[in-house]
C-alpha cells in the first residue's frame, strides 16, 4: 500500500504527465511517467519481499509499583533468505502509560537478529497491557508499506503504592457511644 509521500509522487507525476501534455514536451512525459511508477514499483517490491520474522518481546519487570521505570526490549530476527528492508514497529500502550511506541530497524541481513528498546514509567496502579507490536515493512524511500506480523501484548501490573504504618504513640480509647464504646486499643507491653 502507497504511503502518504507515495500519493503524493503519484499526484506529482500525473500533475507533471497533465503539463506535459500542455506544453508538448516529450522529456517531460518520460520524468512523469517515471515519478508516477517508482510508487508502484515500490509497493511491488514491499509486497513480495517475503519477511519471516520472529519477535520477542521481553519487560524488565512486569509487576511494579507507581513511578517505576519499565524497559521493554523487543527483538526482531530474519529468518528468511533475503536481507529485510526497513521495518517500523509500533508498539501500542494505554494513554496512562504513555503515547505508542515507535522504532525504527534498519536493513537486517539474513539469520541476524537485532534488538530495540524503549522505556515506560507506571504512573498509576493498574493492569495494563503493553501492546499489541505491529511490525510494517517499507521501501528505502518511504514510498510504500505493507504489515507484515502483528504480536500479542504483554501485561503489566501496578501495585498500588505501600505505606508503613508506624508502631508507636499512644494507647487510644474509644469514648464514643454504641459500637464505637467497646472498642478500646490498649498497647501491649
Amino acid at each position: 500500500m502507497p504511503t502518504h509521500r507515495g500519493w503524493v509522487a503519484v499526484g506529482a507525476g500525473l500533475a507533471l504527465w497533465v503539463s506535459a501534455r500542455l506544453l508538448g514536451s516529450r522529456d517531460l512525459h518520460m520524468l512523469a511517467v517515471g515519478i508516477v511508477v517508482v510508487p508502484l514499483i515500490a509497493t511491488l517490491f514491499v509486497r513480495w519481499s517475503k519477511a519471516r520474522l520472529d519477535v520477542r518481546r521481553h519487560l524488565s519487570s512486569a509487576r511494579v509499583f507507581p513511578g517505576t521505570r519499565v524497559v521493554v526490549s523487543v527483538t526482531v530476527a530474519n529468518r528468511g533468505r533475503s536481507t529485510l528492508p526497513f521495518l517500523l514497529l509500533e508498539d501500542a500502550l494505554p494513554p496512562l502509560l504513555g503515547r505508542p511506541a515507535r522504532m525504527v530497524v534498519s536493513g537486517i541481513p539474513t539469520r541476524n537478529s537485532e534488538t530495540v528498546s524503549y522505556s515506560v514509567v507506571c504512573r498509576q496502579r493498574g493492569r495494563f497491557s503493553v501492546g499489541p507490536l505491529t511490525i510494517y515493512v517499507t521501501d528505502p524511500f518511504g514510498l510504500a508499506r505493507a504489515n507484515v506480523r502483528v504480536v500479542e501484548g504483554s501485561e503489566v501490573v501496578v501495585y498500588p503504592e505501600v505505606e508503613e504504618i508506624q508502631a508507636g504513640g499512644l494507647a487510644t480509647q474509644g469514648s464514643g457511644a454504641g459500637d464505637a464504646a467497646v472498642r478500646h486499643l490498649y498497647r501491649s507491653a
